[in-house]
């Protein structure tokens, strides 16, 4: 724009410089088109900008700014609660499952209906001789050699009496598990590897059990973030806390967990039955 208007303004000048040579004598023809400094300093100054533009210039910048951090807080906060809500609405759909078993591992031959196997698997494989009064039972998951079954108890006292005697299901490749939505078993998965990990590295000298989406380790709280990773239960950062409680630094183990170098290790797959906490 400057550039412009010191055109502009030389234009200007130079039309009335060649309207007067037009009536002057040939003598002072050399000047025609010509400008004095006086005048180029003058067209230079109008063309540039005054302090007065600079400091309203800083001023909308500074505007600028205020506004933009104004927006990245608002856009925090409402991450904030969209992750708040996340894991408000996992909760209830958690809640809803409480008293949901799935079982693994259920030979496909059979064409009984599923809440009669699972009768029969409760009182002849686990033992169970108290009543267990199933609501539903029905076949989830695609048509292989095995099957899962899932089962709708009545009371989540009866679920508990079903883990009590999961460990009689050793040898028998079926197990048995919590139903959980499909975000917790992500999370479940990868702290299962955790743990695993640990377990391998340090054997008999860690006590550690995943319980819904918990991590404990030798007393300390773990939970699995999307973006964090390992985070306890105060939102900081899990692998310092673990380092401390244990000595082992698994810092690059849980980044290839977060890349997915690592795929998350499932407990309930082994033929051993499962903790209550299984996937």
């Amino acid at each position: 724009m400057p550039v412009r208007e010191i055109e502009s303004y030389l234009f200007r000048k130079l039309s009335r410089s060649n309207s007067r040579s037009a009536a002057s004598e040939m003598g002072e023809e050399a000047k025609v088109g010509q400008l004095t400094l006086g005048e180029l300093m003058t067209a230079i100054k109008e063309a540039l900008p005054t302090k007065d533009d600079f400091f309203a210039l800083n001023a909308e910048v500074q505007s600028l700014k205020q506004e933009n951090i104004k927006l990245r807080e608002e856009l925090n906060t409402l991450q904030t609660n969209c992750i708040k809500n996340a894991d408000t609405i996992e909760f209830l759909l958690n809640k809803s499952k409480e008293n949901n078993l799935i079982f693994r591992g259920i030979p496909s031959e059979t064409d009984a209906e599923p809440s009669k196997i699972v009768t029969k698997l409760l009182v002849e494989v686990l033992k169970i001789n108290e009543h267990i009064k199933i609501n539903k039972a029905f076949y989830i998951g695609p048509a292989l050699r095995t099957r899962m079954i899932l089962v709708v108890l009545a009371s989540s006292s009866d679920k508990w009496i079903i883990f009590k005697n999961a460990k009689n299901l050793k040898g028998t490749k079926i197990t048995v598990s919590q139903d959980f939505t499909v975000a917790t078993r992500e999370k479940r998965g990868k702290l299962f590897t955790v743990m695993n990990e640990l377990k391998r590295r340090m054997g008999d000298g860690v006590h550690s059990f995943v319980r819904n989406n918990m991590l404990m380790v030798n007393k300390g709280r773990f939970y699995w973030h999307a973006e964090k990773g390992l985070i306890t239960s105060n939102h900081l950062d899990g692998i310092s806390e673990l380092r401390s409680l244990t000595g082992e630094d698994l810092s690059e183990f849980v980044a290839d967990i977060k890349s997915g170098k690592i795929t998350r290790q499932s407990p309930g797959q082994s033929g051993s039955g499962a903790a209550p906490g299984g996937l």
